[in-house]
C-alpha cells in the first residue's frame, strides 16, 4: 500500500515556481540573494519547499543577480554564434564538431525546464563541450589569420 506521506509537496506547478521566481529577481535584480537562496526563499514565502527554480536562467538571476545573468548569456550565446558559422557555414562535413554543437544546445535547452546543471558530473561535461567550441572558434581564427 502507498501512503501520500510522499505526494505532500507535488502541489505547485512549474509555472508557479516561475512566476514565484520573477517575484524573487524583481525584489533584488542587480546582486540577487545569494547562492542557493532560492529554496529557503520559496518555503518562506509559498510554504513549499523546493529545491530550485527549474529554469537555469532564473535561478542565475535569483542567485547572482540580472547583470551576471546577462554576462554568461553574452559569452555562452557568442561562442554558440562563432562556432555555428564555423561548423555550419565553413566546415559543412564535419560530424563530430556538429554534434558537440548539437549536444551544448540540447543541454541548454533543457535546463529551461529542469536544472540538472547541479549533478556535478553533468556540469563538468557541459564546460567540456563548451570549450570544445571555443577551441573550434580559436581554430578557426587561426586558420582565417594564417591564410
Amino acid at each position: 500500500e502507498f501512503t501520500h506521506e510522499g505526494f505532500k509537496n507535488l502541489d505547485v506547478t512549474r509555472l508557479e515556481i516561475l512566476q514565484e521566481a520573477f517575484k524573487v529577481i524583481l525584489k533584488n535584480p542587480l546582486f540577487g540573494t545569494g547562492a542557493a537562496s532560492f529554496p529557503i526563499i520559496y518555503q518562506l514565502e509559498t510554504g513549499f519547499w523546493k529545491g530550485h527554480s527549474h529554469n537555469i536562467l532564473t535561478e542565475l538571476s535569483i542567485s547572482y543577480g540580472i547583470p551576471c545573468t546577462i554576462i554568461i548569456i553574452y559569452f555562452v550565446g557568442r561562442i554558440l554564434l562563432e562556432s555555428f558559422n564555423k561548423i555550419y557555414k565553413t566546415d559543412k562535413n564535419n560530424i563530430f564538431d556538429k554534434s558537440i554543437w548539437t549536444a551544448v544546445i540540447i543541454f541548454l535547452l533543457s535546463q529551461q525546464i529542469d536544472i540538472q546543471y547541479f549533478d556535478g558530473r553533468l556540469s563538468l561535461l557541459f564546460w567540456i563541450l563548451l570549450a570544445g567550441l571555443k577551441c573550434i572558434n580559436d581554430e578557426h581564427k587561426n586558420l582565417l589569420k594564417n591564410g
